[in-house]
């Protein structure tokens, strides 16, 4: 599972499109100790908020313990201030259109 978040350094300026794979660190509310790496597929992209689906989720504290917070498939709405990196899915994505 971990293969899915090497993550790329982010270019000032970066800009995401729909079907980028990008990286979130998200801390739950409620939860102040644990913080989780989630792998998102970008649906849309308006009024400066993201949408997506959750492709993976890691424990970034627990590699062996996923957590009840956040599911595959599930859609979840961020800013682009919340983005880490890119997933190793975009950078595959990229690689394999020229």
């Amino acid at each position: 599972m971990g293969e899915n978040f090497q993550e790329a350094p982010l270019p000032i300026g970066s800009v995401f499109r729909r079907n980028d794979h990008v990286i979130l660190l998200s801390k739950p509310v409620g939860e102040p100790r644990k913080r989780y790496r989630i792998s998102v597929r970008i649906s849309s992209i308006h009024d400066g908020i993201y949408q997506g689906f959750i492709t993976s989720v890691e424990n970034a504290d627990d590699h062996e313990r996923p957590g009840d917070f956040f599911h595959p498939e599930e859609r979840i709405s961020f800013e682009k201030r919340h983005i880490q990196g890119i997933a190793a899915h975009s950078a595959v994505n990229a690689s394999s259109a020229g």
